[in-house]
């Protein structure tokens, strides 16, 4: 089956969101469409694809629809987020930590040397020292941006508030005090900030838990993050999935369709799975993942292209599967072979 995954990365590199959809039954199962507003790519029919997008287009990302007796499950992809941390303290080094576990890729930025170390730091993608009205330039701009703003003063965090405010972010934090936050948002007013942008600006930071150790204080923030994060219905897909799909080679994407019930992992989770045993991802552990990892072995032996499943996790098979929940998970079954395209 023709590999497109290579142009999901690189549309992700170029565009906040693409859209995926995979032919889970009918005469074209396996069938799968990536677009945005800017690409497209299929591995079946192009015409037929093209003819399917306008309908596919509004449904709800981690469902199926049905479309000309063929039922479709329409993923959302976003690229990974990415988290810049500005300010270098205990704080930032404990919710660096939190970032890069929540799936974060982490940039930590200060402009004193003593902590703008990258061994102060080790879970951080990137680690910049600078002055704050310079680092920005060596930020790319992008629209998957969380801003969390902590350094050690007033005059960095207004100024990298006002640099946060001229580009494209998802969410901007602040730390401070109400007085501290209302004096920025008044100096910030007074260049000509709209009230609209700055009602943007997530300050106080944090959700509301009480916090009071640099620890806790992270805590709330990462809390805050993936609420922001969470609020749009789209998936990340698992770099080391992706990565394991471009590699040479055959191997099988298993991918949740559909769940019904408490079933671990929800639609659009996935793993890659080689021949060799290897794999990337999880569809939720347990016995249920080693069933999946049999059925993908017997497609490469077997050269099956596409296949369909449904893995029942009620009371009974749950504990013959070494589960504790119910419900059951569809999986759709994909061999991909060679090179990206």
């Amino acid at each position: 089956m023709k590999n497109i995954y290579g142009r999901l990365k690189e549309m992700l590199k170029k565009e906040p969101a693409v859209k995926f959809a995979a032919v889970v039954e009918g005469r074209h199962q396996g069938m799968q469409i990536l677009w945005s507003e800017k690409n497209f790519c299929c591995t079946g029919e192009e015409a037929l694809a093209r003819r399917w997008i306008p309908h596919l287009e509004g449904a709800e990302a981690g469902i199926c629809v049905c479309l000309d007796e063929e039922r479709i499950f329409v993923q959302r992809y976003i690229s990974q987020p990415e988290l810049v941390i500005l300010g270098g303290g205990h704080i930032s080094r404990a919710l660096a930590a939190l970032g890069k576990t929540l799936g974060f890729r982490v940039t930590v930025a200060d402009d004193r040397e003593e902590f703008a170390a990258p061994e102060w730091f080790p879970e951080a993608d990137q680690v910049l020292c600078g002055e704050y009205s310079e680092i920005f330039g060596r930020i790319p701009e992008t629209q998957a941006d969380f801003f969390v703003v902590v350094t050690r003063g007033h005059l960095g965090d207004k100024e990298c508030v006002r640099r946060i405010l001229h580009r494209p972010f998802r969410y901007a934090g602040m730390i401070g005090s109400r007085k501290k936050v209302a004096q920025t948002k008044a100096d910030l007013r007074e260049e000509g900030f709209s009230e609209k942008l700055l009602e943007q600006l997530h300050a106080p930071i944090g959700l509301n838990i009480g916090a009071v150790t640099p620890e806790e204080i992270a805590v709330s923030i990462a809390a805050e993050l993936i609420l922001v994060k969470n609020q749009e219905k789209a998936q990340t897909m698992d770099k080391s999935v992706l990565e394991m799909l471009l590699a040479p080679g055959e191997k099988i994407l298993a991918m949740i369709v559909d769940k019904k019930g408490s079933a671990p992992r929800g639609a659009g989770a996935c793993m890659a799975i080689r021949g060799d045993g290897t794999s990337a991802g999880t569809i939720g552990g347990g016995a249920i993942e080693y069933e999946v990892q049999n059925q993908a072995h017997r497609m490469l032996l077997e050269k099956t292209q596409t296949d369909r499943k449904e893995y029942q996790l009620n009371n009974i098979h749950s504990a013959e599967l070494g589960m504790i929940c119910g419900g059951s998970n569809e999986i759709l079954f994909l061999k991909i072979s060679g090179p990206a395209v």
